[in-house]
């Protein structure tokens, strides 16, 4: 019973030389550019540095810690994901566990604009999906080689001093993006939908160990869900019986 079996993928192996003489990949004559790619629409500008009312920043990576049995899993600032028995809707946050990245988007009078900085910590890009909304693709950015990283943190780089270029007058619209390698996207969006969204690696082994965040978008005087009493309360009412 060996644990490692090894079969050809394809009707011969593949040498070390053929490798080195495979062909370069050749673009047609219809090749787009997807991180450099505008709207179709005529200039429209989405929002302005000013405008921007709430910037969420996260750092995305995978890692093997002894914790967690050094299995690889998908971490978003330093949390990796994992489900609730009870779903989040039917409690307040004062339920939710320390796997629940999810932070909270107050909304009053008009809808707030969200800026969100996805920076990839990892060697290999990653499809980051958002559930409930679409989005503008403000900026994208993938450092050169493996010496170094192209993230951004808006709280200490000025916008005009980050890598990568700019664009507000008429950002490409979509609701997933791939995050480059060793780099970052930025993206932002109107939080005019109410709920608990999710935003995810969409690759589905990435999701599953963990690579996970949302947004909770709601007014703040949403009682149940924001200031309600701790569902573990109840208990007390058992022990008294």
């Amino acid at each position: 019973m060996n644990p490692n079996h090894t079969l050809p993928a394809l009707s011969k192996t593949l040498s070390a030389t053929d490798r080195d003489q495979a062909p370069p990949l050749k673009h047609g004559d219809g090749h787009q550019d997807l991180s450099t790619i505008s709207s179709a629409k005529g200039p429209t500008p989405v929002v302005s540095a000013e405008a921007a009312q709430e910037t969420i920043l996260f750092y995305i990576k995978t890692q093997k810690l002894a914790v967690y049995e050094n299995r690889p899993m998908g971490f978003i600032n330093r949390t990796s994901w994992g489900p609730q028995a009870v779903p989040l809707l039917s409690q307040n946050r004062s339920s939710w566990d320390s796997r629940q990245l999810v932070p909270f988007i107050g909304t009053g009078s008009k809808p707030t604009q969200v800026t969100v900085v996805l920076n990839n910590l990892d060697d290999g890009s990653h499809p980051f999906h958002l559930h409930g909304y679409s989005f503008h693709v403000l900026s994208s950015y993938r450092a050169d080689g493996r010496n170094g990283f192209g993230s951004f943190n808006p709280y200490e780089t000025p916008e005009d001093e980050s890598p990568g270029s700019w664009n507000r007058d008429n950002p490409l619209r979509k609701d997933t993006i791939a995050v480059p390698r060793r780099g970052h996207a930025v993206l932002t969006f109107t939080a005019d939908n109410p709920g608990i969204w999710m935003l995810h690696c969409h690759m589905l082994v990435h999701l599953g160990t963990g690579m996970a965040a949302g947004f909770q978008v709601g007014k703040m005087e949403d009682e149940d869900h924001v200031h309600g009493v701790d569902a573990s309360a109840a208990r007390l009412c058992d022990a008294t019986k």
